[in-house]
């Protein structure tokens, strides 16, 4: 039997570990994707604007993980739901109406006729 090459085993065993890493990483990104959508939301607050325009859901999300809580709110007009409020480190919402189409999310004015949104990965504050 014939012995490989001191360069075709070097090369073999870094295929190897390529492949090990490629597969390590594979799950780290299954998981993280697992994780995203196996978080449970549970619902805490709704709220209608002044004419009824507008209905805000709000909801806690527990990823089930070592991450903090996070709320959520979605805004629905005429059928049609968008994310609009996204804030991390947070468990509970206070909604305030100023005009029909401006409210007040735990401090955070949003004007939803400018589809204004707030998201805690885009906050450069």
């Amino acid at each position: 039997m014939k012995l490989l090459s001191n360069r075709t085993q070097r090369c073999a065993f870094t295929i190897v570990i390529c492949l090990v890493f490629c597969f390590l990483c594979l799950f780290a990104c299954v998981q993280e994707i697992e994780r995203y959508y196996n978080s449970e939301e549970s619902l805490i607050a709704t709220s209608y604007s002044p004419e009824k325009t507008y209905l805000l859901t709000a909801y806690r999300v527990d990823t089930n993980a070592t991450v903090d809580f996070s709320v959520k709110v979605y805004a629905a007009k005429n059928w049609e739901r968008k994310l609009i409020y996204n804030a991390y480190h947070e468990s509970e919402v206070r909604i305030e109406w100023i005009e029909e189409d401006v409210v007040s999310i735990n401090g955070r004015i949003l004007d939803l006729s400018r589809n204004q949104t707030y998201d805690w990965r885009l906050d450069r504050d």
